[in-house]
């Protein structure tokens, strides 16, 4: 696979989630009438389950992330980095996409803002994890030779 079109079948791949994300966040923001704020009441079952899984997808994609990429070594084929740095790049974008979707289902179901706001929060943080080629080339094990190869492509 060609630096360019790699790059290029991770973006298109980002923003797929992105825009599934979005495309909920805007249905359910205009599906509710309005926003109860305050402290969601003790019954509220998403009370503690929307945060937790709001830190784990937060700090999760981070440590899994990190972790796939201690598995590239500077000895493999092009093919072989790159494979695993999508792999760890996807796993990264599911570990924050699915929290997001459940913050918009328990705002859906309760109308509480905290979940809107959390949902929009990890809505952020997935618009920031964007594919970029200098991250690319400053996490992956590059050789001399292929860092040339992205480092002739534009941003």
């Amino acid at each position: 696979m060609e630096p360019k079109k790699f790059i290029r079948s991770l973006r298109i791949i980002h923003w797929c989630f992105l825009t599934a994300l979005l495309v909920l966040t805007i249905y359910v923001y205009k599906d509710r009438t309005g926003f109860r704020v305050g402290t969601p009441g003790i019954k509220d079952d998403y009370l503690f389950l929307v945060p937790l899984a709001a830190l784990f997808g937060y700090f999760g994609s981070q440590l899994r992330y990190r972790n796939e990429m201690r598995h590239i070594s500077s000895g493999e084929s092009l093919q072989q980095k790159l494979r695993k740095y999508q792999k760890a790049t996807l796993l990264k974008y599911i570990l924050i996409e699915v929290p997001g979707f459940l913050a918009l289902y328990a705002f859906y179901k309760t109308d509480t803002a905290l979940y809107f706001v959390i949902a929009i929060c990890l809505v952020a943080y997935l618009f920031v994890q964007g594919p970029k080629k200098s991250r690319l080339i400053n996490e992956v094990p590059f050789s001399l030779e292929e860092k040339k190869l992205f480092d002739t492509l534009q941003s």
